[in-house]
């Protein structure tokens, strides 16, 4: 069965990534003022494809099911966009770090991936490569291809998208399309992966690391449920030293860890503001949901961050 989803907004991008088979996700806002994103998926019997546009500073987290593996193929950016550590160029193509861990931060950016099912996309490999499925041990971080390749591929599958992530476009596509838009991705994206030349292995053993700390704290962090955490308890999850905590999260999320986890709680209460009616204490609300004990001072952050007041933010829901 092929389904597909749309989301023209913050919400909505949460939601539409909610569709993908990943085990946890996030979007945090890192630099001042509104922050834009839309994102489509189309779900087929070979792969989810999905499209996001996120139009901001911002650090998004996509940790897949284990069945899964992903390929994810940047289209546009504005200045720096950094994918597991590494800084995106126009020539590549990116696995996950630590096997299922995406971890990406930048401005304004485009990207069109697949979640693809490990066991089936690997003995498609070993079957082009002439190997059996026990022979292949996926790549991981960034793959190099000829920049005339990665053109054409990046090209074709902006078009093979264009159909469902044209904003305009909201009628789900009928099945034996859809089955054949996701069958032709998967067709492209595996070409660029027996044509990609692999990272040198000190590199993804770097990157390894730096995603599994990442991983580890972000799990204390969603342990919490909104309660305190402090620098020490990331640290202690982490297994690693401040200095080491720091760093990772420097390389991966453009950011300290107490500032990134910050920001990550004011970017839920803007969502929990977004999705609800006007009412009165819903700013109350979404200040202690996201872990904030001091409504001054969450209203005095939230300004710094957003650029506008929680309740401008709950009132453009009534416009």
């Amino acid at each position: 069965m092929s389904e597909t989803w749309h989301g023209d907004n913050i919400v909505g991008f949460r939601e539409v990534r909610r569709r993908l088979p990943i085990k946890s996700e996030s979007l945090t806002q890192l630099g001042r003022g509104a922050l834009h994103a839309e994102a489509r998926v189309l779900s087929g019997p070979d792969a989810a494809l999905y499209y996001a546009h996120v139009g901001g500073v911002s650090s998004t987290l996509a940790d897949l099911n284990s069945e899964y593996t992903g390929i994810v193929v940047p289209i546009a950016w504005r200045g720096e966009f950094v994918i597991n550590g590494e800084l995106v160029t126009p020539s590549s193509v990116y696995l996950p770090a630590d096997e299922t861990l995406f971890q990406a931060h930048g401005n304004e950016r485009t990207t069109l991936a697949a979640a693809l099912p490990r066991q089936s996309f690997i003995a498609t490999v070993a079957a082009l490569g002439g190997v059996t499925p026990d022979d292949v041990r996926l790549a991981g971080g960034a793959l190099e291809l000829a920049p005339a390749v990665m053109a054409s591929a990046r090209c074709s599958l902006n078009e093979l998208f264009r159909q469902y992530a044209d904003p305009a476009h909201q009628e789900p596509l009928p099945a034996h399309s859809a089955e054949q838009l996701t069958r032709r991705a998967v067709q492209i994206l595996t070409e660029l992966y027996l044509q990609a030349r692999p990272a040198k292995l000190p590199k993804i053993r770097t990157a390894t690391k730096l995603a599994r700390t990442v991983r580890k704290a972000e799990e204390c962090f969603a342990a919490a449920q909104a309660g305190p955490v402090s620098l020490a308890d990331l640290c202690v999850a982490a297994g690693v030293s401040q200095g080491t905590l720091y760093h990772a999260f420097a390389v991966m999320c453009d950011s300290s860890p107490m500032a990134y986890f910050k920001k990550r709680r004011l970017t839920d209460a803007r969502l929990a503001l977004l999705c609800s009616a006007p009412e009165r204490r819903l700013v109350k609300r979404a200040a202690l949901g996201a872990g904030f004990t001091h409504l001054g001072r969450f209203s005095k952050e939230y300004y710094q961050l957003f650029g506008e007041l929680p309740t401008t933010t709950l009132n453009l829901r009534s416009r």
